[in-house]
């Protein structure tokens, strides 16, 4: 995630996250055959968009349920093309359940992308959705009561702790991941600790995205936001600084970098020195 605001000051508009949801790779486009021919099916539900991929996902799960893969790319179709994230959660929690030692990595980061979506705007939250996953990540346990569960819900701090353990869980898992990379994980981590007021944890996992991919634009930016939520400010302009060399036409850093001057002006006659100057 990149956001565009730190703690303490206005925050609408302006954050963007790493809520790329990862796909499965898959093959070429197969010819059309039986429609009980699971493969065909299974081709189609990795390559088709929206709703003609989400039927051919439904026929594929309904010839075979047990491929994890399956229940990724479906929940890929709730998600990222008809928009509905609870949907895709109860599928990426079943990819999650396929698999025999529920570690499939992409099934963790893809859920955790779309909690932290559900973390940033909870109005429409679905309790009998994400208490089980509260449950299994041992955020509540099960005697939790019918209005407990409601409130929970829309627990921001219950949300952010969800994304963090479910993208932890990606990083201690099989290193299948798709499209995505640790260095996302990494990333959306960092947000979720930095909005639950973690900022050295949040400020190590950006280093850790960093670490993954020194070009990760978003951590960056979002490392320079953090930063600032500990007022070390010139280390902030020199992470905005950092950003905008890699694409200078990077609005968030470039708006970030401009907003922080204004508050700290001293800072453009003062340029900041490297972390380890004398």
């Amino acid at each position: 995630m990149d956001r565009l605001i730190p703690k303490g000051l206005i925050t609408t508009g302006g954050i963007a996250v790493s809520l790329l949801i990862a796909l499965v790779t898959f093959s070429p486009t197969a010819q059309a055959q039986d429609p009980e021919d699971y493969q065909y099916w299974a081709d189609r539900c990795r390559e088709e968009i929206g709703n003609l991929g989400l039927e051919a996902c439904e026929k594929a799960i309904a010839l075979n349920d047990s491929d994890p893969a399956l229940w990724l790319n479906q929940g890929v179709k709730y998600d990222r093309d008809l928009r509905e994230p609870n949907r895709a959660l109860v599928s990426y929690r079943e990819a999650i359940q396929r698999d025999p030692d529920q570690n499939y990595a992409l099934g963790w980061y893809n859920q955790c992308a779309v909690l932290l979506k559900l973390a940033n705007d909870p109005r429409n939250n679905d309790a009998e959705i994400l208490l089980p996953i509260f449950t299994q990540l041992e955020l509540i346990t099960p005697e939790t009561s019918t209005t407990e569960r409601e409130l929970f819900a829309s627990d921001r701090t219950l949300l952010y702790q969800s994304v963090v353990k479910s993208c932890d869980r990606a990083l201690k898992g099989d290193d299948n991941w798709g499209t995505a990379n640790p260095a996302r994980a990494w990333n959306n981590i960092g947000y979720a600790q930095d909005e639950l007021g973690q900022y050295q944890d949040a400020l190590a996992a950006y280093e850790n995205a960093l670490l993954q991919d020194p070009n990760h634009i978003n951590a960056l930016n979002n490392k320079g936001i953090t930063l600032e939520n500990l007022n070390r400010y010139a280390e902030a302009l020199a992470a905005y600084d950092a950003a905008l060399t890699l694409d200078p036409n990077y609005e968030r850093a470039s708006r970030n970098r401009a907003r922080l001057l204004q508050l700290q002006p001293d800072l453009e006659t003062d340029p900041p020195q490297p972390e380890n100057a004398d």
